[in-house]
């Protein structure tokens, strides 16, 4: 899972804000303030479900953030994972 952290937190804006669905073209005015803790908390919410389902089916998993450097704990990941399958 790739995740930037933009797409984590809602940044701290004061007043309103209008958001618009791309598919549809609706609008929509809100105020990030009063949303930032919902947010957040979903985001916890679906990372841990994904994160779950992993566990369940014994997979790998794999989560990487754009704000670092990914080469080091990839190279890592695909080393742990290799010797396991030795």
């Amino acid at each position: 899972m790739v995740r930037d952290p933009i797409d984590r937190y809602m940044p701290e804006v004061n007043g309103y804000v209008s958001i618009s669905d791309p598919y549809s073209g609706r609008a929509l005015i809100i105020q990030p303030a009063e949303l930032k803790y919902r947010f957040e908390k979903e985001v916890r919410r679906e990372e841990k479900e994904i994160s779950d389902f992993f566990s369940k089916i014994r997979s790998d998993l794999l989560v990487l953030s754009t704000e670092k450097p990914f080469v080091g704990p990839l190279i890592k990941f695909f080393k742990r994972r290799s010797a396991r399958w030795r």
